[in-house]
């Protein structure tokens, strides 16, 4: 299993990649190790059912240093990301793609005016494994489940 993430503002002309995209296949389907969508009451001391919800993505990946996979730059662009405040470029779409493998999509995620919430990079020298990891946390905009679409393989 692998997981691809696909990022598009301005129109979609402009995209961030990680996951089994064109000439890096296979390099880059492990750098995504982990996914959770939740779709998320923000009250949850409810008792009925409540319209305000949210959509929430966690990612959790690896970050090689062994320089065979270069997803350095592609970081960067989520951290600009994650630290951007104009409002065209903050609400970007997401396309989340869940594979069983190459020819069999398990499941494909898209959002529409998502943002990030917490963008973490973490290092540890006191691990035999030098690999960093990542985790980006992304929140969909208030009022905006109607604009999700999940399909199936």
């Amino acid at each position: 299993m692998f997981y691809t993430l696909k990022v598009e503002w301005d129109d979609g002309d402009q995209t961030i990649e990680i996951g089994d995209v064109g000439n890096d296949k296979n390099k880059e389907n492990s750098i995504i190790t982990k996914v959770a969508v939740k779709f998320d009451t923000i009250d949850d001391d409810t008792n009925t059912k409540s319209s305000q919800m949210l959509a929430r993505i966690k990612i959790e990946g690896k970050i090689p240093t062994d320089n065979q996979v270069n997803i350095f730059e592609k970081l960067s662009k989520l951290s600009d990301w994650s630290r951007d405040f104009v409002s065209r470029t903050t609400y970007r779409k997401v396309i989340l793609t869940i594979n069983e493998s190459a020819n069999n999509t398990l499941r494909q995620y898209e959002f529409e005016n998502i943002f990030v919430r917490d963008y973490i990079e973490e290092y540890d020298i006191d691990k035999k494994d030098a690999d960093g990891k990542f985790e980006l946390n992304l929140t969909q905009r208030e009022n905006m489940l109607d604009a999700i679409n999940i399909l199936n393989g």
